[in-house]
């Protein structure tokens, strides 16, 4: 039986719009696999689940254009593996509206995978923050694109590379980040 492990990157791992991705990517997936989540952490148990995975998905967060350290360093840290014909596709997420925004950090993953003998196949990458996955009405379009990133993976087929963000005029976007933002100010002042 095929195996596919799902790496959750985001150092908040529950209630992150990574685990929400996760969560919707494996609604979608073919349940003849066997189908596996963790969090990008250092264990033997991660570890071991790599090495027997035969594709591998990981969501992350998008940090200053490329991924969160914690990420770089675990992805460092199996880079000895034996990882030849190991099928490897990314999902990142950002707080910036596009989702192209995301582009430099595919660009590092493709990089990593020629160089340590993952087979990239692509993926996706998602602007819009909070916005994009905890607003159902603005999300249709990534839902979408992540039912189909399943098919993909179902068949084992390379994505390639696309873009999305959610479905919400850049006014009304700018406007709720505004929002969202003196909101966190005024917590943290108290």
């Amino acid at each position: 039986m095929n195996k596919i492990l799902l790496l959750n990157g985001s150092p908040k791992y529950k209630d992150s719009a990574s685990e929400h991705y996760l969560d919707l990517l494996y609604k979608h997936l073919d349940h003849n696999y066997l189908i596996e989540e963790e969090q990008m952490i250092l264990k033997d148990s991660v570890i071991n689940k790599i090495r027997n995975a035969d594709i591998i998905v990981i969501a992350s967060p998008l940090y200053a254009d490329s991924l969160p350290s914690h990420v770089i360093k675990f992805l460092s840290s199996v880079n000895n593996l034996d990882l030849n014909n190991k099928l490897l596709y990314l999902i990142m997420n950002c707080g910036f509206l596009e989702g192209i925004q995301n582009k430099v950090a595919f660009k590092i993953i493709k990089n990593y995978c020629d160089c340590y003998g993952f087979k990239y196949m692509g993926g996706i990458g998602i602007g819009g923050g909070p916005v994009g996955y905890k607003k159902a009405l603005y999300n249709l379009n990534i839902s979408e694109n992540i039912k189909k990133l399943a098919r993909y993976i179902n068949y084992q087929n390379n994505y390639h590379e696309k873009y999305v963000s959610p479905l919400i005029p850049r006014m009304i976007y700018i406007w709720i980040a505004n929002l969202r933002w003196n909101h966190a100010i005024k917590s943290f002042k108290n």
